[in-house]
């Protein structure tokens, strides 16, 4: 059975969710000072919200919001303005990146300064970026015909059929599972 436009996209959310979760989780250890935040799994959870989403969730509805713009031109800025806050929160990500590669190295990085990155990054992700893509998404369902969605997905495949970012979403599933296993053993 093919998974629907809804039902492919609710399940890259629901990753993302999951792993944002985990995210809170580790910015709340850093408020304890008696607390290990454990970085290597901080940096997996910080690198996992920066590029999953990058390679397997934001390249299809960027196409299906290009698709809609082609008649909805009223969501023009919408679509600029969610594609800048996207570019500035990767930075922010990258950056946090980083900071933890830093800690992990034994550099010493204020538990504030992450505090307050990781904070950002998790709230504009919370609530400036998926809001948008999920309204977004959920006009271009109301707004795309089945063979238009169907034309936008094998625009994100080769000719072959296969799926241009399908090396990187198996790493990002070995690199989910080993997060959830490595919370599982704490």
């Amino acid at each position: 059975m093919t998974k629907t436009l809804s039902d492919s996209s609710s399940d890259e959310l629901s990753r993302i969710a999951h792993v944002l979760a985990v995210l809170d989780g580790r910015i709340e250890r850093l408020s304890d000072d008696r607390d290990d935040p454990d970085y290597l799994l901080f940096h997996d959870v910080v690198r996992f919200l920066v590029a999953f989403p990058r390679t397997a969730y934001y390249p299809y509805l960027d196409a299906l919001c290009d698709e809609v713009l082609a008649s909805r031109h009223d969501l023009a800025d919408t679509v600029k303005s969610l594609r800048q806050t996207r570019r500035s929160h990767d930075a922010l990500g990258l950056k946090l990146c980083e900071l933890l590669e830093a800690a992990q190295a034994g550099h010493l990085v204020p538990r504030d300064q992450l505090m307050e990155k990781s904070a950002a990054y998790a709230v504009t992700l919370r609530t400036q970026i998926l809001p948008r893509y999920e309204e977004l998404l959920n006009i271009a369902i109301q707004e795309l015909s089945k063979p238009e969605t169907e034309r936008v997905r094998q625009s994100c495949h080769y000719a072959d059929g296969s799926d241009t970012h399908a090396q990187e979403r198996e790493e990002w599933d070995a690199l989910y599972d080993e997060i959830f296993d490595t919370l599982k053993a704490q």
